[in-house]
């Protein structure tokens, strides 16, 4: 069965395609061109923008799978962009409606236009071909914060392509639909090739098996030829160009080029649902089934290419090619860092730490700025500054930007000391854990790198272990850094925070010893305040949580301090300061006034201490495990002094 063939048009049909086209590319420039006018005409419409704004950015939509629009879905515009091409759907056999799908669409092509017109609309009959199926088309969350696009978005009932609104709509018997190769394959969509980067995305298939979901193929002959592309085969500075661009941003700049400079090519494109490959519900499979299932499923796809290649691509220029993304490793990137001259990589480092630095004392200003200096900039502002104080979003977990944690940004700032990362053993992904770290030095700059960043390789270290830092709740105050810091994942380290987390199945990260111990911090000293420190025991006691002694080598070496021992004045005004605001107002230096000095860090990640679950634990229990947490984290530590703190003055103080 398949959509309907394409008749011959009139002239007046032809143009009336091609403007659709038109319209629908520019939808996404129209839609920002009318809200940067509507922030710019007048307090009223700046009102309205601002106001349009904050839905779009509060709106999560995209991660509840929501039906769409059924009259949407129909509109005449979507036929006449299916028929400009034309692009028509084929399926090869019925899926039953009590069961749900993983819908496969490869290639990408430029933008995955096919993929977007037959799964996104009803255009093609989709609904009618394949009954009782409800599917969403699954694209990137930039999409739904460009306004107008958005809202092509919603009401076709797409959603975002993370695992968390993946799993959610699978969860409730819904079907999706996810173009496979995703940004990185739209950089080899040339035409008449069918290069597909395959061979080690196995992301799909793991969540495939744990939903139990079936995975359908589903290949879009022709979709590579809509657009021709500029040279950029590899080695070229275009190619390089893109892939370091794709890298940082996570979307890749194609250079594309078709019909009057932009507009796709009248080219055909045919979209064949394949027969589906029956995946049993495994909640946590191995490697083994994941890698089995995967082989199945290239094996179904291939077979599917072959049947239908010589009907659908006879002028191909080459046959299915599947390749396996480029991986980056991250000890491969420090490794050509540190290969740099190092007058030019020093330089780049020390700019990373001063821009960290100031982006707190920045954003404050800023916020001074906006408020003080005219009636409009306050009109813009003034919501925002309200959304900070109301927004609870860091007592929840947000979702993270994965883009942003792997910014070469972090890259640059964890190799200025440098910091490394080491582990002693594999922790599984299907338990939730409690990483207790230390010392806190002067900022915990080490803990905010290591695991509110990708910069040194936790994710690929503890695979499919989502970790949440914690930071002070005061820190969500301030404009600015709340949103760089929601963006990273972190939360507050309330209670309600750590428990909301721990109780879905994440893990979190505490600096244990907290503001006080940033008072004790000495180079070569490793003083902890943790002899009293109950409550994370508790916490993890009630969530049934693993526990992970963490310690940074080298964390207090980062700063000098001004001389504060005890009953000195200054450590009574720091006391005091802390008592009243929970902040340790520290009185540091290092190089150049206030820089840290360039001195290696090692963290180290102990074994776990697996923990009970004890709803209401007795403080015997507690102080049970927490004698147990503290041997192991002096386990920990007396394993590695000699290694990485060779020329420390003091060996572990624990008050």
């Amino acid at each position: 069965m398949a959509s309907p063939a394409a008749t011959s048009v009139s002239p007046t049909e032809r143009l009336l395609q091609m403007l659709s086209v038109i319209i629908w590319m520019l939808v996404p420039v129209i839609g920002t061109s009318i809200v940067v006018f509507l922030l710019w005409f007048s307090n009223f419409t700046r009102t309205l923008a601002i106001g349009y704004i904050l839905y779009i950015y509060l709106d999560n939509c995209m991660m509840k799978a929501n039906p769409g629009s059924s009259w949407f879905r129909n509109l005449t515009l979507w036929k006449l962009l299916t028929a400009y091409f034309p692009i028509r759907l084929h399926k090869t056999v019925d899926l039953s409606p009590s069961r749900k799908y993983f819908f496969a669409y490869h290639p990408h092509g430029v933008i995955g236009m096919a993929a977007a017109f037959s799964f996104g609309t009803n255009a093609l009959g989709v609904s009618e071909m394949f009954p009782g199926v409800e599917m969403h088309l699954a694209t990137l969350d930039a999409g739904f914060v460009v306004p107008g696009f958005r809202e092509l978005l919603v009401h076709g009932g797409a959603i975002s392509v993370s695992k968390k609104s993946l799993n959610y709509a699978l969860s409730h018997d819904q079907s999706v639909v996810v173009i496979i190769g995703g940004a990185a394959e739209a950089i080899d969509a040339i035409p008449g090739t069918n290069r597909l980067l395959l061979k080690n995305r196995f992301g799909f298939v793991k969540i495939a098996l744990q939903n139990g979901a079936d995975l359908v193929p589903v290949f879009g002959f022709g979709e590579n030829d809509v657009w021709n592309q500029v040279e950029n085969h590899e080695g070229t500075f275009v190619r390089r160009f893109q892939e370091t661009f794709k890298k940082v941003t996570g979307v890749s700049p194609v250079l594309a080029y078709g019909r009057y400079g932009v507009v796709p090519f009248r080219r055909p494109v045919n979209v064949v649902v394949g027969e589906p490959l029956q995946c049993p519900k495994i909640e946590h499979p191995t490697n083994e089934e994941v890698e089995k299932y995967h082989a199945l499923y290239v094996e179904a796809l291939q077979k599917l290419y072959e049947k239908h290649k010589d009907e659908y691509l006879p002028t191909r220029k080459e046959d299915l090619v599947i390749v396996a993304v480029r991986l980056i490793k991250y000890e491969d990137s420090f490794a050509k860092m540190s290969q740099l001259p190092s007058e030019i990589a020093k330089p780049f480092q020390l700019l990373a730490v001063i821009l960290w630095l100031l982006f707190p004392w920045t954003s404050l200003l800023f916020a001074l700025w906006m408020i003080w200096y005219s009636t409009t900039t306050r009109t813009i502002f003034l919501p925002y500054l309200l959304y900070c104080f109301i927004d609870k979003s860091h007592l929840k977990g947000s979702k993270k930007s994965s883009v942003f944690r792997r910014s070469v940004f972090w890259k640059l700032l964890a190799s200025y000391f440098p910091i490394n990362v080491h582990k002693t053993v594999d922790l599984p992904p299907h338990k939730n854990y409690v990483f207790g770290c230390h010392p806190h030095g002067v900022i915990g700059g080490t803990h905010f790198l290591t695991f509110a960043t990708d910069a040194l390789g936790i994710d690929q270290l503890f695979p499919d272990i989502d970790v949440h830092t914690t930071t002070l709740a005061s820190n969500f105050s301030i404009p600015l850094v709340k949103d760089l810091f929601l963006a990273l994942g972190i939360i507050s380290a309330d209670k309600e925070a750590l428990h909301h987390v721990l109780a879905r199945g994440g893990s979190v990260m505490l600096v244990v010893g907290g503001a006080a111990e940033a008072l004790l911090v000495k180079p070569g000293t490793n003083r902890l305040i943790l002899r009293k420190r109950f409550g994370f025991i508790k916490i993890a006691l009630q969530s049934g949580s693993s526990l992970v002694p963490v310690f940074s080598f080298g964390e207090n070496n980062m700063w000098d301090q001004v001389r504060n021992e005890d009953g000195t004045l200054l450590r009574r005004m720091q006391e005091i300061v802390k008592r009243a605001t929970g902040v340790a107002p520290i009185v540091f230096h290092g190089r150049m006034g206030l820089l840290p000095f360039r001195t290696e860090v090692n963290v180290v990640f102990g074994e776990p201490l697996h923990l009970p679950r004890i709803e209401n634990p007795t403080q015997e229990e507690i102080q049970e495990y927490h004698g147990l947490y503290v041997e192991a984290l002096q386990k920990l530590f007396d394993a590695h002094k000699d290694k990485f703190l060779p020329n420390r003055t003091e060996d572990l103080v624990i008050y």
